[in-house]
């Protein structure tokens, strides 16, 4: 079976990106998807995103279905959100304004360039819920987190150089502390710069690396730069890709923070791919 996919990055964070309109790509084969995903002798990425019809009754455009490079389904990737709203628009599955169904719930895009090379969307967001503080110790180290689910869960660390941090040697144990058992974190280091602007750098779990960007590491650092150091929104965070992105957030009527997340999403390149290659070893 012949898939056409189309590569893209949303702020370095790269993708796959199909239109799987028709619910045929073998998704549920992990090891499939994983060997796709897997640089130098697949594609190459960060995740793999689905884009589908949405569920019988459901107020949506299209369902993004997301996976990770280990194969494994995640509930939410923001800069895979933006990505996948600039592919359902440059295909003709969506308008500018669109409604995505997430295995998290539904989100918003606004499609604000759709130049393939210079695309920016905006990504809105529900609340999520209030910041948890809890203290956690890797190597004899104490580490403040925190914490937060901004569709997927993260832990938020503060720190005075985040340039000098070991993100893959501290994020993979944090990630795996037995205080976030069992589906572990995904960890972000940040540095509170100038102005209302961050620096962060995430570890992302199902990667198991440093991330290029992370759009909900991104919403989760901001949220809790508001409330640990009252930065005020919108909030400019430099990621480790050297791109930056802005999240911008307004009070609900309960005092909770409605976020939204702007930033680049960009076509790299399109090309085919032949699944009758990969499934003979993955039958």
């Amino acid at each position: 079976m012949i898939v056409q996919f189309t590569k893209m990055h949303g702020a370095g964070n790269d993708f796959i990106a199909i239109d799987d309109w028709r619910r045929t790509v073998p998704w549920q084969k992990r090891s499939l998807m994983a060997t796709i995903a897997t640089r130098r002798t697949g594609i190459g990425c960060e995740g793999i995103l689905l884009v589908q019809p949405p569920d019988a009754g459901e107020n949506a455009d299209f369902r993004m279905r997301f996976l990770n490079p280990d194969g494994g389904e995640a509930s939410m990737c923001g800069n895979g959100a933006r990505c996948a709203a600039l592919f359902a628009y440059r295909h003709g599955l969506a308008g500018q304004r669109q409604r995505i169904l997430t295995a998290s719930g539904i989100v918003e895009a606004e499609i604000l360039n759709p130049h393939p090379a210079s695309g920016v969307v905006c990504l809105r967001t529900p609340s999520p819920r209030p910041v948890e503080i809890r203290t956690v110790e890797t190597a004899g180290t104490r580490w403040e987190c925190h914490c937060l689910d901004t569709g997927v869960p993260h832990a938020v660390i503060f720190v005075e150089d985040v340039a000098g941090i070991d993100v893959r040697t501290f994020g993979r144990a944090l990630r795996q502390h037995p205080d976030f058992a069992p589906g572990g974190v995904n960890i972000d280091f940040v540095q509170i710069l100038s102005g209302n602007s961050v620096h962060v750098r995430t570890y992302e779990r199902g990667v198991e690396d440093e991330s290029g960007a992370c759009g909900t590491g991104a919403l989760a650092a901001a949220i809790a730069a508001m409330s640990a150091h009252r930065l005020t929104p919108p909030i400019s965070l430099l990621v480790s890709s050297g791109d930056t992105l802005i999240v911008d957030a307004k009070r609900t009527a309960d005092g909770q923070w409605l976020p939204s997340l702007t930033g680049p999403a960009r076509e790299v390149y399109r090309g085919t791919l032949d699944l009758a290659e990969f499934l003979e070893s993955h039958p």
